[in-house]
């Protein structure tokens, strides 16, 4: 009990306000959820659905900390990768940095406070995290948190009375998240952000990406809504491939292939840079915009110059003079032109590349948004590929594209090529 009695005398302000964790981190003015969450967090199992950049992390920094303060016991962070459990980590040792909290040990996966309390990042594996006893557990991005990692986590509050966090942006119809969201449960609260509770958010801007993402993509991202994925692409292989940490510049001696999916009215030209220089290939530079085709092909053969890629380039209508000119400046250019059946061709190529676990992705928030959306129709002619009404696929099919220029064959010909168990 004294040293818990210690902790409350080294740092009462935070403590009994969390406005003060905020403060420290710069926020002057949290937003009213912020401080709902810091306060429900300590006494009640919590579930937090936000909008993207909605501050989630800050406050689970601020939550984590008091927690420990308050408890003198285990607060313990999980999240779909050990990296992101690692940042969160890092974050709460700002911010106690920032409050003048003595620490007795500190690493880049663990926090103790002298005379009590400790933080811990635990790993992604549910095997690895056995063991632990807690007074808290955060569980960062909880939509992308596993079924498994969930379970193991529970027994650790058995013997405190602890209590669990959860903060995530949704991530479609499935998973314990959304099953604990929709519950009537009264063993949780629940707390809902859309990007308008969010005051750093300028309206002007948040119009603007409702045209550029399309309603479906908008409707999941900043309304912060839990949407039917379109189920062409199955969740589980979109979770099991998305295991990198994010773009990577190029490297000498490795092997790069691209594709170009350019503009049409509203939509946005993209481009996918993949390293395929072994199994599994690699998502390593993913964009899109919208631009002029000066500016495309300016963009895209800076970007072709960089990673000495080959391109496959949509050279459908329009895109055919466009592919006739980047073909001139970069002779490595194939067209690929798309039909109803060579649509079908592309995408199948992408599902069994990433149902044989050969595509690598990293988590580009609107590229994980088409491919959930993506849908599939059956028609007289076959499978029929396509985004929802007022939605994108750009960075979907930029990313077939650059898997065509090395798994489809000579892209210059289309023909039915692809062996998919999907057909």
């Amino acid at each position: 009990m004294a040293a818990k009695s210690a902790l409350r005398d080294r740092s009462p302000a935070l403590i009994v306000s969390p406005r003060i964790g905020f403060s420290l981190f710069g926020i002057d003015s949290p937003d009213p959820w912020q401080l709902q969450v810091a306060h429900l967090a300590t006494r009640r199992n919590t579930l937090v659905l936000t909008a993207r950049q909605a501050g989630k992390s800050t406050t689970a920094a601020v939550v984590a900390l008091r927690a420990a303060l308050m408890t003198g016991g285990t607060v313990l962070i999980a999240s779909p990768t050990e990296r992101q459990s690692t940042e969160l980590a890092l974050r709460v040792r700002s911010l106690a940095r920032l409050a003048s909290v003595p620490l007795e040990a500190e690493g880049r996966t663990y926090l103790e406070l002298r005379g009590g309390g400790r933080i811990i990042a635990l790993p992604e594996n549910p095997e690895g995290v056995r063991g632990y006893s807690a007074h808290l557990v955060v569980l960062d991005e909880a939509a992308y948190v596993s079924d498994d990692l969930y379970i193991a986590v529970r027994p650790m509050l058995a013997m405190t009375g602890g209590r669990i966090l959860a903060l995530s942006t949704p991530a479609g119809t499935r998973g314990w998240f959304w099953r604990e969201w929709v519950s009537k449960s009264d063993d949780w609260d629940r707390v809902r952000v859309t990007a308008y509770d969010i005051s750093r958010y300028d309206r002007a801007f948040l119009e603007a990406e409702r045209r550029a993402l399309g309603e479906w993509a908008f409707r999941q991202e900043y309304l912060a809504e839990f949407l039917e994925a379109g189920g062409a692409i199955p969740e589980e292989l979109i979770q099991r491939a998305t295991v990198l940490e994010g773009s990577e510049p190029p490297r000498t001696g490795r092997v790069y292939a691209a594709g170009l999916d350019l503009a049409r009215l509203a939509d946005w030209s993209s481009l996918s840079i993949l390293d395929v220089t072994e199994l599994p290939y690699r998502l390593v530079h993913q964009e899109r915009w919208q631009s002029e085709w000066s500016y495309t092909e300016a963009r895209v053969l800076g970007l072709l110059e960089r990673y000495q890629a080959r391109l496959t380039v949509d050279a459908t209508g329009v895109g055919d003079p466009v592919y006739e000119r980047l073909r001139r400046a970069w002779p490595q250019t194939h067209p690929f032109r798309f039909t109803a059946q060579s649509k079908q061709q592309l995408v199948n190529e992408l599902r069994l590349s990433l149902a044989e676990e050969r595509l690598h992705l990293y988590p580009e928030p609107t590229l994980l948004a088409e491919l959930r959306a993506l849908q599939a129709r059956q028609t007289a002619y076959g499978v029929s590929y396509e985004a929802p009404s007022g939605a994108h696929d750009d960075t979907v099919m930029s990313l077939a594209l650059a898997l065509w220029t090395v798994r489809g064959g000579p892209p210059e010909y289309i023909s039915v090529r692809v062996r998919s168990r999907w057909g």
